[in-house]
C-alpha cells in the first residue's frame, strides 16, 4: 500500500496541569455527576515542554501564546513547547477509480484555493501550510505532484 501526502501544518501542544480545589474529591463520572461542580472550578495551567534532541526525529520546536489559546495562556506570555508535523494522507487508489478521481479533484480544489484560506477570517495556521515539504519514504499523490510541478507554482513559493 503506497500512501500519498502533502505537508499540511504543525500542531503545537503543551502539557496541561489540572489543579482541583481542596474540597474536590474526584473528577465527575457518570456514576458521580455531582463532582462536576467542583471540577468546573478547577484551575487548568499550561506547562511548557522544552525541546530536546530526543524529540528531533518526530517533533519540532514551537510555542503557544494567547493568540492560540486566549483562555489558557495569559496575554503577553509565551509557552515553549514542541509541535507535531501534520500531513494530509490519501490511499493510493487505482488511477481509473472513482476515488482516485475524487482525490485528484480535492487536490486541485484545495491547492488552487489555498491562497484564499491564508487571508484574515480563516485560521492563521493556513499560512504555515507548505505544499512542497517532503516526507521521507512516502510518495506524493501523482495529481498533487503534477500540480506542484507547474511552472507558475514553483515560482510562487512553498505555500503554493
Amino acid at each position: 500500500m503506497l500512501m500519498s501526502f502533502m505537508k499540511f501544518s504543525t500542531m503545537a501542544f503543551a502539557v496541561l496541569g489540572l489543579h482541583l480545589p481542596a474540597n474536590a474529591q474526584s473528577l465527575p463520572t457518570r456514576e458521580t455527576p455531582t463532582a462536576g461542580a467542583a471540577a468546573r472550578k478547577a484551575d487548568i495551567t499550561a506547562i511548557g515542554v522544552k525541546y530536546d534532541t530526543k524529540f528531533e526525529d518526530y517533533y519540532l520546536p514551537s510555542s503557544i501564546d494567547a493568540t492560540d489559546y486566549p483562555n489558557l495562556v495569559p496575554k503577553g506570555e509565551r509557552i515553549v513547547t514542541i509541535a507535531v508535523p501534520t500531513i494530509l494522507v490519501a490511499y493510493n487508489w487505482p488511477q481509473q477509480s472513482d476515488r482516485y478521481q475524487r482525490a485528484a479533484r480535492l487536490v486541485d480544489h484545495l491547492f488552487s484555493r489555498l491562497d484564499r484560506l491564508q487571508f484574515p477570517g480563516f485560521d492563521p495556521k493556513w499560512k504555515k501550510v507548505n505544499l512542497l515539504a517532503k516526507v521521507p519514504s512516502l510518495e506524493r499523490f501523482r495529481p498533487a505532484q503534477e500540480w506542484l510541478d507547474q511552472p507558475q507554482v514553483r515560482a510562487a513559493g512553498p505555500s503554493q
